[in-house]
C-alpha cells in the first residue's frame, strides 16, 4: 500500500475506533502479514501460524486469525469500520460475520469469543481472477 494510503487509513482508523468498545488506534496500527491492506484491530496480534494461503486458475484465497482482549462484536464493527475506509463494501452481516465486497475480492471477516475474556478475528479473502479477453 502507498505511503500515502497508510497515512490515510492511520488517520481514518483513529477516528474510527471511538466508540467500539476497543483501545484507540493512534498508536500504530498493525496489517496482517499476508492481507497488506488489511489492518489487525487494536489490542490484537496475528496468528501467522493460522495463516493460510490457496491460489489457483479460479482465484486466490487467503486466511488470516487475529486474537486479543476484547468484545468479539467491537473487533469485527472495528474492522468493518476501518476496512469500509480502504473502498470495501458491507454486502452483508449477522451476529457472527460480516462480508465486505471490493471489485473482485470478498472478504469475510467471522469473530468469535474464546477463554478467557479473549476473542479470535478471522480473515478470509478470495480473490476472483479478471475474465478472459475472447481473442
Amino acid at each position: 500500500m502507498a505511503r500515502f494510503g497508510r497515512l490515510a487509513l492511520l488517520a481514518f482508523i483513529a477516528v474510527a475506533a471511538g466508540g467500539v468498545g476497543l483501545p484507540s488506534a493512534q498508536a500504530r496500527t498493525a496489517f496482517f502479514s499476508h492481507l497488506d491492506d488489511v489492518p489487525v484491530p487494536p489490542g490484537f496480534t496475528e496468528r501467522a501460524d493460522l495463516a493460510t494461503a490457496f491460489e489457483g486458475a479460479p482465484g486466490r484465497i487467503l486466511v488470516a486469525t487475529a486474537e486479543g482482549v476484547g468484545p468479539a462484536e467491537g473487533a469485527r464493527a472495528w474492522a468493518v469500520s476501518a476496512l469500509k475506509g480502504l473502498g470495501w463494501s458491507l454486502a452483508e452481516a449477522d451476529d457472527r460475520q460480516a462480508v465486505l465486497i471490493r471489485g473482485r475480492e470478498t472478504l469475510t471477516l467471522e469473530a468469535m469469543p474464546a477463554p478467557g475474556g479473549r476473542s479470535i478475528l478471522r480473515v478470509r479473502v478470495v480473490v476472483r481472477p479478471a475474465p478472459a479477453d475472447p481473442e
